[in-house]
């Protein structure tokens, strides 16, 4: 990767990664300068050029590592490593006026993906996550879809945080010259309140929904249901399903109980017609 810069005056960080290339500039046109002297530190000389003689000369340590224009004077540093960490300054001079640009160059090392884990509560409604990486290790707690946003930072300027961004949560690992992340869906918590049902949730919210509802649902309603009602049946539904089963055994009861008795009645109506007539026979013999 090769970065470029314009400065004079006070120094501009630049932030790269091991192994990177950097290319640093002057500040105006080179041909108003007839000497240029890159220098690290301010007492390493990089490069120096004489553009009358046309002679550039580099320090053995930079050798093979470093590029020099002699069209506009930059300097490119290649394969960069933390020692090379340090302030890079150019004096072009004539007889005229003298320039100055300073870079403040700071070199990391490669960031390797964070570790992002969840551990689940007795509580099904709470997890903790713990984030991890460059010896750095930030955990948050979790509950109902809202996370703590946590973040620590070394003194090396590593930083690592741990947040919540459309239902994802994210892991962030990063220095000033690059980042890496690990992320996971919020609905692969399978124990969280927003995939059970056995779990209240909060006042005024649908279970596991945060403050303002999913886009096109009734303000306070689980997504597609209408207000009120239990997830995915119709207004009325389970209540007149019920009454309806109660009707109905009750229908079939009363039905019942008047057959019973209509039969009761016949029975005992046969019953009498045929005690009378034995009675009549009975009579009848007595008189012949």
């Amino acid at each position: 990767h090769i970065l470029s810069f314009l400065s004079a005056g006070s120094s501009d960080p630049v932030f790269r990664v091991v192994g990177d290339s950097v290319r640093l500039e002057i500040n105006g046109s080179a041909s108003e300068f007839d000497d240029f002297f890159w220098v690290f530190n301010s007492t390493v000389n990089v490069q120096k050029y004489y553009k009358i003689l046309k002679h550039n000369t580099q320090t053995p340590r930079y050798k093979d590592r470093v590029e020099f224009n002699e069209e506009t004077c930059s300097l490119t540093l290649k394969n960069v490593q933390k020692d090379d960490s340090g302030l890079y300054e150019v004096k072009a001079s004539s007889t005229e006026k003298t320039a100055v640009a300073k870079y403040r160059l700071s070199v990391f090392d490669p960031l390797e993906a964070p570790v992002l884990s969840l551990t689940e509560s007795t509580d099904t409604c709470n997890i903790t996550l713990t984030c991890r990486g460059h010896d750095l290790s930030v955990s948050s707690r979790c509950s109902y879809r809202t996370c703590e946003e946590k973040e620590v930072t070394s003194p090396g300027g590593v930083a690592l945080s741990l947040y919540v961004r459309d239902s994802v949560i994210i892991c962030n690992h990063s220095n000033p010259a690059s980042w890496k992340q690990k992320s996971v869906e919020m609905k692969a918590c399978r124990h969280f309140c927003a995939d059970t049902d056995a779990v209240s949730p909060p006042a005024g919210n649908p279970a596991g929904n945060p403050a303002g509802n999913p886009a096109g649902n009734p303000a306070g309603n689980p997504a597609g249901n209408p207000a009120g009602n239990p997830a995915g049946n119709p207004a009325g539904e389970s209540t007149g399903e019920s009454a309806g089963e109660s009707a109905g055994v009750s229908v079939c009861l009363l039905t019942a109980g008047i057959y019973s008795v209509i039969l009761i009645i016949l029975l005992s109506a046969v019953i009498t017609v045929h005690i009378r007539e034995r009675r009549n026979k009975s009579s009848k013999l007595s008189n012949d």
